[in-house]
């Protein structure tokens, strides 16, 4: 029974060493699917994205500033009312440029993120996303309803001219969301690269 203790305590440390040395494999082929190549063609893919949401984010600042001009002469007319259904679209709309405006900025420096930051920076982008395409929906129910109530046929077109174009970033937001959900941790990625 001693002789067997022994064989078994000298046999086991060489099984274990050939488990080990089994296990260890070579390195695996480096493939081109790196993070940080994922992440230059999402930022190459992403880019017509965020210029037009540049542009869509001017375009919704000047129909801002065109309702304001509206209401403003509402203000010198006294009709209380339809100045305050004015007023409150128009901080919805604003609230929507504000959030545009942000992620238009977020995406603009993704050219300046260190490479081994940039899949961290596209996670992040990923969640604010979301966040402001929730939020970019609820001002469009919000603007509906006061728009509901008003009577200028000028702010209505404003309106409906606004709503158009957060409806088209909202589109650009889930484009973009689509595009870097390979790269983005926790993102459930809709398609390959």
């Amino acid at each position: 029974m001693a002789t067997a203790t022994r064989s078994l305590i000298l046999f086991v440390p060489v099984l274990i060493w050939i488990a080990l040395a089994g296990c260890a494999t070579s390195p695996a082929p480096e493939t081109d699917e790196t993070p940080a190549t994922m992440a230059s063609q999402v930022q190459d893919r992403i880019t017509p994205f965020v210029e037009s949401l540049y542009l869509h984010t001017k375009e919704l600042r000047q129909i801002y500033l065109d309702l304001r001009s509206v209401a403003q002469a509402h203000s010198f007319q006294g009709l209380d009312e339809q100045l305050n259904y004015i007023q409150k679209a128009s901080l919805y709309i604003e609230k929507s440029l504000i959030g545009a405006s942000h992620q238009w900025e977020f995406f603009s420096i993704m050219h300046d993120i260190r490479s081994a930051a940039i899949v961290d920076y596209f996670t992040l982008r990923h969640k604010g996303l979301g966040r402001a395409a929730n939020e970019a929906r609820y001002d469009v129910k919000f603007i509906t309803v006061y728009q509901s109530q008003i009577t200028n046929p000028v702010a209505k077109e404003d309106i409906d001219r606004a709503l158009s174009v957060i409806a088209e970033i909202r589109t650009i937001y889930d484009e973009l969301t689509t595009a870097i959900a390979p790269v983005a941790r926790g993102g459930k990625p809709n398609q390959t690269l």
